[in-house]
Protein backbone atom coordinates (compact mmCIF):
# COMPACT_ATOMS: atom_id res chain seq x y z
CA UNK A 1 0.00 0.00 0.00
CA UNK A 2 1.39 3.29 -1.18
CA UNK A 3 2.44 5.49 2.08
CA UNK A 4 -0.64 8.42 2.87
CA UNK A 5 0.81 11.57 1.56
CA UNK A 6 1.37 14.53 4.00
CA UNK A 7 1.32 18.47 3.13
CA UNK A 8 4.30 20.29 4.56
CA UNK A 9 3.47 24.05 6.13
CA UNK A 10 5.93 24.26 9.14
CA UNK A 11 9.35 22.97 10.17
CA UNK A 12 10.74 22.08 13.43
CA UNK A 13 9.73 19.98 16.34
CA UNK A 14 6.61 19.61 14.97
CA UNK A 15 4.53 22.77 14.49
CA UNK A 16 6.98 25.44 13.74
CA UNK A 17 5.38 28.79 14.71
CA UNK A 18 3.93 30.35 11.31
CA UNK A 19 3.38 34.13 11.23
CA UNK A 20 0.83 35.35 8.19
CA UNK A 21 4.21 36.04 6.38
CA UNK A 22 4.88 33.11 5.69
CA UNK A 23 8.12 32.86 7.78
CA UNK A 24 8.61 30.00 10.51
CA UNK A 25 10.56 29.99 14.03
CA UNK A 26 10.93 26.47 15.91
CA UNK A 27 10.08 25.50 18.83
CA UNK A 28 13.00 24.22 19.61
CA UNK A 29 15.02 27.50 20.11
CA UNK A 30 15.56 29.42 23.11
CA UNK A 31 13.16 32.08 22.17
CA UNK A 32 10.09 31.63 20.01
CA UNK A 33 8.25 34.81 18.19
CA UNK A 34 5.03 34.96 16.33
CA UNK A 35 4.65 37.82 14.23
CA UNK A 36 0.76 38.60 14.96
CA UNK A 37 1.42 42.33 16.05
CA UNK A 38 0.35 44.10 18.92
CA UNK A 39 -2.83 46.54 19.49
CA UNK A 40 -3.30 49.12 22.44
CA UNK A 41 -5.99 47.65 24.67
CA UNK A 42 -9.49 49.70 25.60
CA UNK A 43 -9.49 49.11 29.14
CA UNK A 44 -6.70 49.51 31.51
CA UNK A 45 -6.36 46.01 34.08
CA UNK A 46 -4.41 45.44 36.73
CA UNK A 47 -0.24 45.34 35.97
CA UNK A 48 1.02 41.62 35.82
CA UNK A 49 1.96 39.77 38.62
CA UNK A 50 5.69 39.38 39.28
CA UNK A 51 7.13 36.39 41.27
CA UNK A 52 8.71 35.95 44.31
CA UNK A 53 10.71 33.76 46.63
CA UNK A 54 7.61 32.34 48.08
CA UNK A 55 6.52 30.66 44.81
CA UNK A 56 6.21 26.95 45.19
CA UNK A 57 5.14 25.96 42.00
CA UNK A 58 5.24 28.01 38.34
CA UNK A 59 1.76 27.09 37.76
CA UNK A 60 0.29 26.74 33.82
CA UNK A 61 -3.10 26.27 33.42
CA UNK A 62 -4.46 24.07 30.40
CA UNK A 63 -8.20 24.56 29.06
CA UNK A 64 -9.79 21.78 27.18
CA UNK A 65 -12.68 19.67 25.67
CA UNK A 66 -14.14 17.01 24.80
CA UNK A 67 -13.04 14.06 25.82
CA UNK A 68 -10.78 11.97 23.82
CA UNK A 69 -9.32 15.27 22.78
CA UNK A 70 -9.61 16.79 26.05
CA UNK A 71 -7.48 13.37 27.45
CA UNK A 72 -5.14 14.03 24.75
CA UNK A 73 -4.30 17.69 25.00
CA UNK A 74 -3.69 16.94 28.32
CA UNK A 75 -1.79 13.93 28.11
CA UNK A 76 0.58 16.31 25.82
CA UNK A 77 0.99 18.92 28.03
CA UNK A 78 2.02 16.12 31.30
CA UNK A 79 4.87 15.55 28.86
CA UNK A 80 6.50 18.36 28.42
CA UNK A 81 5.92 19.73 31.95
CA UNK A 82 7.19 16.27 33.18
CA UNK A 83 10.35 16.98 30.94
CA UNK A 84 10.85 20.29 32.42
CA UNK A 85 10.82 19.29 35.92
CA UNK A 86 13.17 16.66 35.13
CA UNK A 87 15.46 19.29 34.17
CA UNK A 88 15.15 20.83 37.11
CA UNK A 89 11.83 23.28 36.57
CA UNK A 90 12.20 26.41 37.27
CA UNK A 91 15.18 27.62 39.15
CA UNK A 92 14.60 24.49 41.34
CA UNK A 93 10.75 24.92 41.70
CA UNK A 94 8.73 22.37 39.71
CA UNK A 95 5.90 23.54 37.05
CA UNK A 96 2.46 22.32 37.70
CA UNK A 97 -0.08 22.18 35.36
CA UNK A 98 -3.82 23.04 36.14
CA UNK A 99 -6.18 21.60 33.97
CA UNK A 100 -10.13 23.17 33.24
CA UNK A 101 -12.81 21.67 31.09
CA UNK A 102 -14.54 24.62 28.97
CA UNK A 103 -17.78 23.24 27.99
CA UNK A 104 -21.49 24.02 27.89
CA UNK A 105 -22.72 27.69 27.98
CA UNK A 106 -20.75 30.54 27.77
CA UNK A 107 -21.37 31.30 30.92
CA UNK A 108 -20.23 28.40 32.62
CA UNK A 109 -17.05 28.32 30.05
CA UNK A 110 -15.80 31.36 30.95
CA UNK A 111 -15.68 30.66 34.71
CA UNK A 112 -13.43 28.10 34.26
CA UNK A 113 -10.82 30.14 32.10
CA UNK A 114 -11.81 33.12 35.00
CA UNK A 115 -10.75 30.81 37.48
CA UNK A 116 -7.18 30.25 35.91
CA UNK A 117 -6.83 33.59 35.23
CA UNK A 118 -7.70 35.28 38.18
CA UNK A 119 -7.91 32.85 41.08
CA UNK A 120 -5.23 30.08 40.50
CA UNK A 121 -2.86 32.52 39.30
CA UNK A 122 -1.13 31.04 36.44
CA UNK A 123 1.54 32.44 34.50
CA UNK A 124 0.44 31.08 31.00
CA UNK A 125 -2.22 28.87 29.35
CA UNK A 126 -2.25 26.26 26.81
CA UNK A 127 -5.93 25.97 25.20
CA UNK A 128 -7.03 22.78 23.38
CA UNK A 129 -9.92 24.32 22.69
CA UNK A 130 -12.05 24.85 19.10
CA UNK A 131 -12.91 28.01 17.55
CA UNK A 132 -15.64 28.79 19.64
CA UNK A 133 -14.00 27.88 22.98
CA UNK A 134 -10.53 30.02 21.50
CA UNK A 135 -12.29 33.31 21.38
CA UNK A 136 -13.74 32.80 24.33
CA UNK A 137 -10.62 32.63 25.97
CA UNK A 138 -9.23 35.21 23.92
CA UNK A 139 -11.34 37.58 25.57
CA UNK A 140 -10.77 36.87 29.26
CA UNK A 141 -6.76 36.44 28.87
CA UNK A 142 -6.65 40.03 27.07
CA UNK A 143 -8.29 41.37 30.12
CA UNK A 144 -6.39 39.04 32.72
CA UNK A 145 -3.01 40.18 30.90
CA UNK A 146 -1.84 36.75 30.36
CA UNK A 147 -0.17 34.59 27.32
CA UNK A 148 -3.17 32.37 25.80
CA UNK A 149 -1.15 29.24 23.30
CA UNK A 150 -4.10 28.05 21.42
CA UNK A 151 -2.73 24.64 20.24
CA UNK A 152 -5.43 23.79 18.14
CA UNK A 153 -8.07 26.16 16.94
CA UNK A 154 -7.25 26.85 13.70
CA UNK A 155 -9.99 29.79 12.78
CA UNK A 156 -8.01 32.73 11.33
CA UNK A 157 -10.60 35.48 12.62
CA UNK A 158 -8.80 34.86 16.16
CA UNK A 159 -5.61 36.30 14.93
CA UNK A 160 -7.04 38.95 12.67
CA UNK A 161 -7.99 41.69 15.35
CA UNK A 162 -3.92 41.68 16.75
CA UNK A 163 -4.70 40.59 20.22
CA UNK A 164 -0.72 40.48 21.75
CA UNK A 165 -1.38 38.01 24.43
CA UNK A 166 -2.95 35.72 21.89
CA UNK A 167 -0.11 32.89 19.79
CA UNK A 168 -0.64 29.95 18.25
CA UNK A 169 1.62 27.07 17.08
CA UNK A 170 -0.92 25.30 15.44
CA UNK A 171 -1.48 26.66 11.21
CA UNK A 172 -4.26 28.21 10.94
CA UNK A 173 -7.24 27.33 8.15
CA UNK A 174 -6.21 30.30 5.86
CA UNK A 175 -2.59 28.36 5.79
CA UNK A 176 -3.78 24.89 5.46
CA UNK A 177 -6.13 25.79 2.30
CA UNK A 178 -3.25 27.84 0.62
CA UNK A 179 -1.09 24.23 1.14
CA UNK A 180 -4.34 22.09 -0.07
CA UNK A 181 -5.20 24.41 -3.05
CA UNK A 182 -1.21 24.46 -4.47
CA UNK A 183 -1.88 20.39 -4.06
CA UNK A 184 -5.56 20.13 -5.48
CA UNK A 185 -5.37 22.66 -8.13
CA UNK A 186 -1.45 23.34 -9.44
CA UNK A 187 -0.16 20.16 -8.84
CA UNK A 188 -2.92 18.12 -9.78
CA UNK A 189 -4.59 20.19 -11.77
CA UNK A 190 -8.23 19.23 -10.82
CA UNK A 191 -10.99 21.50 -12.05
CA UNK A 192 -13.98 20.02 -10.56
CA UNK A 193 -13.37 19.94 -6.87
CA UNK A 194 -16.11 19.60 -3.53
CA UNK A 195 -15.70 20.51 -0.18
CA UNK A 196 -17.82 18.07 2.24
CA UNK A 197 -18.34 19.70 5.49
CA UNK A 198 -19.41 18.72 9.02
CA UNK A 199 -22.70 20.83 10.44
CA UNK A 200 -20.42 22.48 13.01
CA UNK A 201 -18.59 25.80 13.72
CA UNK A 202 -14.96 24.84 12.95
CA UNK A 203 -15.63 22.66 9.97
CA UNK A 204 -18.00 25.54 8.14
CA UNK A 205 -15.04 28.18 8.97
CA UNK A 206 -12.60 26.09 6.68
CA UNK A 207 -14.76 24.83 4.27
CA UNK A 208 -15.51 28.10 3.95
CA UNK A 209 -12.10 30.01 4.35
CA UNK A 210 -10.70 27.09 1.52
CA UNK A 211 -13.74 28.13 -0.81
CA UNK A 212 -12.37 31.84 -0.80
CA UNK A 213 -8.93 30.75 -1.07
CA UNK A 214 -9.43 28.47 -3.81
CA UNK A 215 -11.50 31.47 -5.54
CA UNK A 216 -9.03 34.04 -5.06
CA UNK A 217 -6.09 31.66 -6.48
CA UNK A 218 -8.70 31.69 -10.13
CA UNK A 219 -10.39 27.92 -8.88
CA UNK A 220 -14.01 28.15 -8.01
CA UNK A 221 -15.22 24.93 -6.34
CA UNK A 222 -18.33 22.84 -8.41
CA UNK A 223 -20.43 22.65 -5.34
CA UNK A 224 -19.56 23.14 -1.52
CA UNK A 225 -22.12 20.63 0.58
CA UNK A 226 -22.80 19.84 4.32
CA UNK A 227 -24.28 17.20 6.06
CA UNK A 228 -25.75 17.05 9.89
CA UNK A 229 -26.93 13.46 10.50
CA UNK A 230 -24.43 11.31 8.71
CA UNK A 231 -27.37 8.57 8.22
CA UNK A 232 -29.86 10.74 6.88
CA UNK A 233 -27.49 13.13 4.56
CA UNK A 234 -24.56 11.28 3.29
CA UNK A 235 -26.69 9.29 0.16
CA UNK A 236 -28.05 12.69 -0.79
CA UNK A 237 -24.00 14.23 -0.55
CA UNK A 238 -22.76 11.21 -2.58
CA UNK A 239 -25.50 11.87 -4.80
CA UNK A 240 -24.69 15.52 -5.57
CA UNK A 241 -20.93 14.54 -5.99
CA UNK A 242 -21.71 12.29 -8.67
CA UNK A 243 -24.22 14.63 -10.75
CA UNK A 244 -21.61 17.46 -10.65
CA UNK A 245 -18.69 14.62 -11.74
CA UNK A 246 -16.51 15.62 -9.28
CA UNK A 247 -12.93 14.68 -9.21
CA UNK A 248 -11.48 15.53 -6.09
CA UNK A 249 -13.44 15.95 -2.45
CA UNK A 250 -12.29 18.13 0.47
CA UNK A 251 -13.28 16.84 3.73
CA UNK A 252 -13.59 19.33 7.17
CA UNK A 253 -15.04 17.77 9.92
CA UNK A 254 -14.54 15.22 12.75
CA UNK A 255 -12.61 11.81 11.77
CA UNK A 256 -15.26 9.39 12.34
CA UNK A 257 -18.02 10.84 10.05
CA UNK A 258 -15.05 11.79 7.27
CA UNK A 259 -13.85 8.35 7.55
CA UNK A 260 -17.81 6.68 7.21
CA UNK A 261 -18.09 8.74 3.87
CA UNK A 262 -15.02 7.45 2.58
CA UNK A 263 -15.96 3.78 3.18
CA UNK A 264 -19.30 4.78 1.79
CA UNK A 265 -17.70 6.77 -1.59
CA UNK A 266 -15.47 3.64 -2.27
CA UNK A 267 -18.40 0.85 -1.61
CA UNK A 268 -20.33 2.89 -4.06
CA UNK A 269 -16.89 2.70 -6.78
CA UNK A 270 -16.44 6.26 -6.54
CA UNK A 271 -12.70 7.05 -6.84
CA UNK A 272 -12.44 10.69 -6.71
CA UNK A 273 -9.17 11.91 -5.09
CA UNK A 274 -9.85 12.75 -1.70
CA UNK A 275 -7.75 15.47 0.54
CA UNK A 276 -8.50 17.10 4.19
CA UNK A 277 -7.29 19.35 6.62
CA UNK A 278 -5.52 18.74 10.15
CA UNK A 279 -8.45 18.17 12.16
CA UNK A 280 -8.44 14.64 10.29
CA UNK A 281 -5.18 13.34 10.10
CA UNK A 282 -4.86 11.13 13.16
CA UNK A 283 -4.12 7.41 13.75
CA UNK A 284 -7.63 6.59 14.66
CA UNK A 285 -8.84 7.92 11.32
CA UNK A 286 -6.23 6.12 9.35
CA UNK A 287 -7.39 2.64 11.17
CA UNK A 288 -11.22 3.63 10.56
CA UNK A 289 -10.66 4.29 7.24
CA UNK A 290 -7.86 1.67 5.98
CA UNK A 291 -6.35 0.78 2.55
CA UNK A 292 -10.14 3.42 1.52
CA UNK A 293 -7.20 5.94 2.14
CA UNK A 294 -5.41 4.96 -0.65
CA UNK A 295 -3.36 7.96 -2.57
CA UNK A 296 -5.54 10.35 0.32
CA UNK A 297 -3.30 13.79 0.84
CA UNK A 298 -3.69 15.03 3.90
CA UNK A 299 -2.37 18.41 6.20
CA UNK A 300 -0.09 16.47 8.71
CA UNK A 301 2.19 17.18 11.56
CA UNK A 302 6.10 16.42 11.42
CA UNK A 303 5.82 13.44 13.17
CA UNK A 304 8.70 12.14 11.27
CA UNK A 305 11.46 14.72 11.70
CA UNK A 306 13.81 13.31 14.30
CA UNK A 307 12.37 14.99 17.56
CA UNK A 308 8.96 14.19 16.40
CA UNK A 309 10.04 9.76 16.42
CA UNK A 310 11.45 10.93 19.65
CA UNK A 311 8.09 12.38 21.27
CA UNK A 312 5.73 9.49 19.22
CA UNK A 313 7.71 6.75 21.02
CA UNK A 314 8.04 8.23 24.41
CA UNK A 315 4.14 8.87 24.42
CA UNK A 316 3.27 5.82 23.35
CA UNK A 317 5.66 4.14 25.67
CA UNK A 318 4.22 6.33 28.56
CA UNK A 319 0.16 6.35 27.78
CA UNK A 320 0.07 2.75 25.32
CA UNK A 321 -0.56 4.21 22.20
CA UNK A 322 0.61 6.63 19.44
CA UNK A 323 -0.21 10.38 19.63
CA UNK A 324 -2.64 12.38 17.80
CA UNK A 325 -2.18 15.81 16.28
CA UNK A 326 -4.24 17.34 19.36
CA UNK A 327 -1.27 15.38 21.89
CA UNK A 328 1.47 16.76 19.49
CA UNK A 329 0.58 20.31 19.27
CA UNK A 330 -0.30 20.22 22.93
CA UNK A 331 2.35 19.06 23.54
CA UNK A 332 4.67 21.73 21.60
CA UNK A 333 2.90 24.86 23.35
CA UNK A 334 3.58 23.50 26.65
CA UNK A 335 7.14 23.83 25.46
CA UNK A 336 6.55 27.19 24.41
CA UNK A 337 5.28 28.42 27.08
CA UNK A 338 8.06 26.43 29.76
CA UNK A 339 10.88 28.21 27.54
CA UNK A 340 9.57 31.64 27.46
CA UNK A 341 8.88 31.17 31.39
CA UNK A 342 12.59 29.94 31.55
CA UNK A 343 14.15 33.08 29.52
CA UNK A 344 11.69 35.81 31.02
CA UNK A 345 11.14 34.50 34.83
CA UNK A 346 8.01 35.40 36.37
CA UNK A 347 6.41 38.47 34.73
CA UNK A 348 3.78 37.80 32.58
CA UNK A 349 4.74 40.54 30.18
CA UNK A 350 8.26 39.93 29.74
CA UNK A 351 6.39 35.69 29.10
CA UNK A 352 4.31 37.41 26.59
CA UNK A 353 7.28 39.11 25.04
CA UNK A 354 9.72 36.00 25.39
CA UNK A 355 6.92 33.82 23.13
Amino acid sequence: MTPLRSLWLWSGLFAALVSDSGSTSSTQGARVALAFGSAALAEHYPAPVRGSKQVEAVKVGLLIAGEDEGLAAKQGAEMAVAEANKGGGFGGRPFELIVRRVEGPWGSGSKAIVNLVFEEGVWAILGSLDGRGAHLAEQVVTKGRVVLVSAWATDPSLTQINIPWFFRPVPDDRQQARALVSEIFQARRLRRVATVAADGYDARVAATTFAQVARVAGYPLSVQLSYGDARRDFEVVLGRIEDHGVEGVVLFGPPSPAAELIRRMRARGMRQALFGPLTIADYDFLGLVGPDLEGAVLVAPGHWRARGKTFRQEFQDTYGYLPNAVAAYAYDGTRVIVQAIEQAGLDRERIRDAV
